[in-house]
């Protein structure tokens, strides 16, 4: 399952932007998640969509760390 990068934005700003651990962004995403997402019953398209989003991080805080370097 792919997480929508609006969707990516709002759980990156809520764990603390480009910076944030992956520990941090798996917080914001689980707080993001309905009580059925959080159930046994949806933990493989939950890790998914997760990795998804923390790919995306890994990608951006790439990405911000080449633009800031002096």
């Amino acid at each position: 399952m792919k997480m929508p990068y609006a969707q990516y934005l709002k759980i990156e700003t809520s764990a603390g932007g480009v910076t944030a651990s992956p520990r941090a962004f798996i917080r914001a995403c689980r707080c993001r998640l309905s009580a059925t997402g959080r159930g046994r019953g949806c933990r493989e398209q939950r890790h998914r969509w997760m990795r998804d989003g923390l790919r995306r991080l890994t990608s951006e805080r790439s990405y911000f760390q080449r633009v800031m370097r002096p």
